[in-house]
């Protein structure tokens, strides 16, 4: 819960962003309503609606802001094919940042 409120000053700050790489606290589920007064009723009931844990986090830290580049960060600093041996392809990835 302490650190939603970190995650508005992530984003405020120039050039940290860009160097974050995403990950989950599995298996501690992310809870949606540490960020209620910052999403508002509607947006954080939909978000602690969602099953997934994995899925809600990411989709927490979208809400919040963060640009692609933070999920897809892993496949620039990881050893090549470390990615692809499980399962992810860099093609998925280079996909997913040229998004709008």
């Amino acid at each position: 819960p302490g650190r939603t409120r970190w995650m508005k000053k992530f984003l405020r700050e120039e050039g940290v962003v860009e160097k974050l790489v995403h990950g989950s606290d599995y298996p501690v589920p992310p809870g949606a309503w540490w960020s209620l007064l910052t999403l508002g009723f509607s947006r954080t009931r939909k978000l602690a609606g969602i099953w997934s844990f994995l899925e809600r986090d990411v989709r927490i830290k979208r809400e919040y802001g963060f640009p692609d580049v933070v999920f897809t960060n892993a496949a620039r600093v990881l050893r090549p094919g470390t990615l692809e041996h499980w399962g992810v392809s860099a093609e998925r990835t280079e996909k997913v940042s040229a998004s709008p």
